[in-house]
C-alpha cells in the first residue's frame, strides 16, 4: 500500500517544493526591488533633514 502512493507522492511533492522555492524567490525578488526604490529616497530625505553637511 505504502509502496503504491511512494510514487505518486514525489511528484506533488516535487511540485510543492518547486512551488514554495519560486515564492520564496518571489518575494525576496520584490523586497530586493522595494529597498532599491526606496533607498534613495530615504538617503535623500535623511540628509536633507537628519546630517547637517
Amino acid at each position: 500500500m505504502i509502496t503504491a502512493i511512494l510514487p505518486l507522492m514525489i511528484p506533488v511533492l516535487s511540485l510543492f517544493t518547486s512551488l514554495s522555492f519560486l515564492g520564496i524567490m518571489s518575494v525576496f525578488i520584490v523586497l530586493a526591488v522595494a529597498v532599491i526604490a526606496v533607498f534613495p529616497l530615504l538617503m535623500e530625505v535623511g540628509n536633507e533633514e537628519y546630517l547637517p553637511f
